[in-house]
Protein backbone atom coordinates (compact mmCIF):
# COMPACT_ATOMS: atom_id res chain seq x y z
CA UNK A 1 0.00 0.00 0.00
CA UNK A 2 1.04 3.53 -0.90
CA UNK A 3 1.96 6.40 1.70
CA UNK A 4 -0.78 8.42 -0.10
CA UNK A 5 -3.41 5.13 0.28
CA UNK A 6 -2.17 4.47 3.90
CA UNK A 7 -3.24 8.67 4.67
CA UNK A 8 -6.46 7.55 3.04
CA UNK A 9 -7.47 5.06 5.27
CA UNK A 10 -5.71 6.20 8.38
CA UNK A 11 -7.67 9.95 8.18
CA UNK A 12 -10.84 8.94 5.98
CA UNK A 13 -10.19 11.53 3.06
CA UNK A 14 -10.11 11.01 -0.63
CA UNK A 15 -7.39 12.13 -2.02
CA UNK A 16 -7.77 13.47 -5.84
CA UNK A 17 -4.02 15.22 -6.14
CA UNK A 18 -0.92 15.26 -4.28
CA UNK A 19 2.28 16.59 -4.84
CA UNK A 20 6.11 16.19 -3.10
CA UNK A 21 7.45 19.55 -2.17
CA UNK A 22 10.74 19.26 -0.47
CA UNK A 23 10.14 16.93 2.50
CA UNK A 24 6.49 17.25 2.44
CA UNK A 25 3.06 16.25 0.34
CA UNK A 26 0.95 19.03 -0.31
CA UNK A 27 -2.83 17.07 -0.38
CA UNK A 28 -5.44 18.16 -2.36
CA UNK A 29 -9.01 17.05 -1.91
CA UNK A 30 -12.79 18.27 -2.79
CA UNK A 31 -13.31 20.60 0.30
CA UNK A 32 -9.29 21.83 1.56
CA UNK A 33 -5.85 21.06 1.29
CA UNK A 34 -3.45 19.74 3.62
CA UNK A 35 0.55 18.95 4.58
CA UNK A 36 1.43 15.79 5.07
CA UNK A 37 4.49 16.37 7.51
CA UNK A 38 7.05 13.57 7.65
CA UNK A 39 8.44 13.67 11.58
CA UNK A 40 12.13 12.27 11.90
CA UNK A 41 12.50 12.51 15.83
CA UNK A 42 11.78 9.81 18.36
CA UNK A 43 8.20 9.10 19.31
CA UNK A 44 7.77 11.16 22.35
CA UNK A 45 8.99 14.49 20.85
CA UNK A 46 6.47 13.51 17.62
CA UNK A 47 3.53 13.41 20.63
CA UNK A 48 4.88 16.55 22.02
CA UNK A 49 5.08 18.32 19.31
CA UNK A 50 1.26 17.68 17.84
CA UNK A 51 -0.06 18.34 21.47
CA UNK A 52 1.37 21.39 21.71
CA UNK A 53 0.18 21.91 18.60
CA UNK A 54 -3.64 20.82 19.37
CA UNK A 55 -3.17 22.60 22.44
CA UNK A 56 -2.65 25.94 20.70
CA UNK A 57 -5.29 25.13 18.63
CA UNK A 58 -8.02 24.91 21.14
CA UNK A 59 -7.10 27.66 22.82
CA UNK A 60 -7.73 29.50 19.65
CA UNK A 61 -4.54 30.02 18.61
CA UNK A 62 -4.69 30.71 14.36
CA UNK A 63 -1.03 31.33 13.51
CA UNK A 64 -0.10 28.15 14.89
CA UNK A 65 -0.71 24.78 12.46
CA UNK A 66 -3.58 22.83 12.85
CA UNK A 67 -3.04 19.13 13.60
CA UNK A 68 -5.78 16.94 11.96
CA UNK A 69 -6.74 13.49 14.14
CA UNK A 70 -6.73 10.09 12.38
CA UNK A 71 -9.88 8.15 11.87
CA UNK A 72 -8.66 6.61 15.51
CA UNK A 73 -7.93 9.98 16.76
CA UNK A 74 -4.59 9.89 17.65
CA UNK A 75 -2.17 13.09 16.16
CA UNK A 76 0.02 11.30 13.64
CA UNK A 77 0.21 7.87 11.84
CA UNK A 78 3.05 5.61 10.94
CA UNK A 79 3.83 4.19 7.35
CA UNK A 80 7.35 2.19 7.19
CA UNK A 81 8.57 3.49 10.35
CA UNK A 82 8.28 6.84 9.42
CA UNK A 83 5.56 9.86 11.65
CA UNK A 84 3.60 11.62 9.74
CA UNK A 85 1.02 14.17 10.42
CA UNK A 86 -1.98 15.77 8.24
CA UNK A 87 -1.50 19.50 9.12
CA UNK A 88 -3.45 22.80 7.76
CA UNK A 89 -1.02 23.49 4.18
CA UNK A 90 0.49 26.77 4.36
CA UNK A 91 1.66 28.11 0.94
CA UNK A 92 4.58 30.18 3.21
CA UNK A 93 6.05 27.00 4.58
CA UNK A 94 6.89 25.41 0.85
Amino acid sequence: MSILSNVEQMYGIKIQRSRQMKDIHKIETANTTYCLKPYKFPEEEIRFITRVLSYLDERGFTRSQKVYPTVQQTAYMTYEGVSYSIQQYNKRLT
